[in-house]
C-alpha cells in the first residue's frame, strides 16, 4: 500500500489480531497512519487509483520451473468516513504453492481525513468474510484519528 504513500512526512504502523478464523485461527489485520502535508493525503488517494488502473495485474515469479502466481487489482468504493475513502482489492491466483492453485484475497481500505490517511489490511489467507471483519475496525480508527481525546493503545484513558 505504499503507493503514494511516499511522500507522508510521518507514519505509525500497528498489527492486531483477534477473533476466529475458519481454520479456529485468530484473523490478523494492520492498520497504518500517514500523516502528509496540505494536499498530500488527497494526491496520495489519487495515485493509489491511478496505479491500479495502470496494474490491473501483475505476474509473481517463483523458483526456476514453477508457474507463476497472478495478482489482480481492483477498486471498489470504500466506507462512508472521511473525507474520501477506496478499497483496494488484491486476488492472488496461484500456478505455483502461494496460493496453492487456488485464489487467495486481500484488501486495503483507505480513509482519507484532512491530511492523513488511515489503511487499514488484511492478509491473504483471510476469506472474504474474514478480510471484511478486518475492514469492519475502520470506524473506530477514524473515530480515534478525528477525536480530541484518542484512546490509548491497550489502555484507558
Amino acid at each position: 500500500m505504499d503507493a503514494g504513500t511516499a511522500a507522508a512526512s510521518a507514519s505509525a504502523t500497528a498489527m492486531f489480531s483477534g477473533g476466529h478464523s475458519a481454520g479456529n485461527g485468530v484473523i490478523p489485520g494492520m492498520e497504518k497512519l500517514y500523516s502528509f502535508a496540505d494536499g498530500g493525503a488527497h494526491r496520495a488517494v489519487e495515485d493509489m487509483r491511478a496505479l491500479v488502473a495502470r496494474c490491473r495485474t501483475v505476474e509473481l515469479p517463483h523458483a526456476a520451473g514453477e508457474p507463476a502466481d497472478t495478482a489482480a487489482f481492483a477498486i471498489a468504493e470504500g466506507p462512508r468516513l472521511g473525507d474520501e475513502s477506496l478499497v483496494v482489492q488484491a486476488a492472488v491466483t496461484g500456478g505455483g504453492q502461494g496460493a496453492a492453485g487456488g485464489t487467495q484475497h486481500a484488501d486495503a481500505t483507505v480513509v482519507r481525513v484532512g491530511n492523513a490517511l488511515v489503511v487499514i489490511s488484511s492478509v491473504l489467507t483471510l476469506t472474504p468474510e474474514e478480510a471484511g471483519t478486518v475492514a469492519g475496525f475502520m470506524p473506530t480508527a477514524v473515530a480515534q484519528v478525528v477525536s480530541d481525546h484518542p484512546e490509548p493503545v491497550g489502555g484507558k484513558s
